[in-house]
């Protein structure tokens, strides 16, 4: 059940966004399987847009190298489910 209300929910937050001409949103399981783990807060901010701050992430226990900047820093591994709907105001993925 609460599988069909969030995707009825994100259908309609969709429709509103193309009505409106807002750009769509970046999508949690895109990031989630594609991006954390490899590039630092800094570089998620900058590649999709979003505002997320250092209390919005969860870090890897280590530090390591950025992919994009290639900078050693801590690395995103997870966003915060409160800090997920900044995923909703976010630019398109690349």
């Amino acid at each position: 059940m609460k599988n069909i209300i969030w995707k009825i929910f994100s259908l309609k937050v969709y429709i509103y966004s193309y009505e409106k001409g807002l750009k769509r949103m970046v999508e949690y399981k895109y990031l989630k399987s594609e991006e954390m783990g490899h590039l630092c807060r800094e570089c998620l901010n900058h590649r999709h847009g979003l505002n997320l701050k250092r209390q919005d992430c969860v870090y890897g226990y280590y530090s390591g190298q950025c992919e994009r900047c290639g900078k050693m820093k801590h690395i995103v591994i997870a966003i915060s489910l409160k800090a997920r709907w900044k995923l909703l105001f976010g630019k398109k993925g690349r």
